[in-house]
Formats: C-alpha cells, structure tokens, sequence
C-alpha cells in the first residue's frame, strides 16, 4: 500500500496502516556528512548497534548506540537516553528515525545490509566485498571465543599445598576447641541437675 496524497488525512491513514514488509523504509535515518560524501548515499534504515545522534527534540545533541528497534511504532530506543520512574526504575525513550543522524553504521553478520549497501553505493569501486567482509566477522568472533588453556596452567596457584596444610590444621584446631567447650557445658548441665535433685 503506498500514497502520493499531499491530504495529511490520508498520509496518516497510510503510515498506521502501512504493511509490514514496508515498515523498514519508514525506519530510515540520515547518514552524516561525512558517511554521505564518503560512501555517495543519503539514508540507511536504522539498526540494532548503529551510532547515532539526536538532532532534534529534548534530547538533542545527545549520542548513542541504538540497543532497541520497534518497527511496528517506528520508533528506536537509544542507549542512555531513558526516564526515571517513581520507583526509581530506568525506562528508555522512544525515538523516531527522522530526528536521528546515522554516524556510523553496523555491517557485520548482516548480508542483506551489505546488500542494500551495495545496491546504494553508486561507484562501483567502492562497492563492499560481501564474502569478505562476513568472513572478518567470524575470524573476529571465533578470535574472541577460543582462548589458550596453557595460559590458565602457567598461572601460579592462589594458595601453596602447606598454605592449605595450614588452614586444615587451624580448622581442626577449632573443632577441637568447640567440641571441648560442648563437652564442659554437658558436665556443667549434670551438674545443676544433681544439685536440683538432692534439694
């Protein structure tokens, strides 16, 4: 479903009732100059991990990650940008797409991105190698995942074999000490005992 009503009755009519396979072009941002210049188009659709700033509304100015989308009001939810509620508790603060600048975008693990990239981009040699580009992001995950066992065993142990002979024997010392003192108190109760019976 599309209009091109310049009636703002129909445009509303349109943006609530949009289908989904169409909300993502309503999740667009602007990218920044730079991104602009740099890679030859204007917008991107909004993502999970995108950099971006405000530039428009009562948190303007203010940057972030995106750690929230929600497609189905068109709004995005930008890391520290929240509300305190009476009970002390943190809410984030819906934002819409438009009052936001795209000033670095996130490609990794996400071909259709790259794709849409690619399909932007209108030099062709700047245009981003896909395979490659997947290809890093699993080398750097699996870098960060695997990590060398001979690392922890080189390691000096917290505590030496006698620091621990140690310790047992202060512990037993101290089982001894307690037993004794139950031992005095069941004397001294059989004690009390006998007294009351004799008077």
């Amino acid at each position: 479903m599309r209009t091109s009503s310049k009636k703002p009755r129909k445009q509303r009519y349109y943006e609530y009732n949009v289908s989904k396979h169409e909300t993502h072009k309503l999740m667009s941002a602007p990218l920044s100059k730079t991104l602009q210049n740099e890679k030859g188009f204007r917008s991107l659709p909004v993502r999970e991990g995108d950099s971006v700033i405000i530039v428009r509304g009562d948190y303007k100015g203010k940057s972030g990650k995106v750690n929230r989308t929600d497609p189905s009001r068109q709004r995005v939810y930008v890391e520290g940008i929240v509300n305190k509620k009476t009970d002390a508790s943190e809410i984030g603060v819906p934002i819409h797409p438009s009052n936001l600048v795209i000033t670095k975008y996130v490609t990794k693990k996400d071909r259709k991105r790259l794709e849409l990239i690619n399909r932007r981009i209108a030099n062709e040699s700047a245009k981003l190698d896909i395979e490659s580009v997947l290809a890093e992001a699993e080398a750097e995950e699996e870098d960060l995942i695997e990590f060398d066992d001979d690392e922890f065993d080189d390691e000096e142990p917290l505590l030496d074999d006698e620091d621990l002979d140690d310790i047992d024997e202060e512990f037993e010392e101290e089982t001894d000490v307690e037993s004794d003192d139950d031992a005095e108190g069941e004397d001294l109760g059989e004690e009390v005992d006998e007294e009351e019976d004799e008077k």
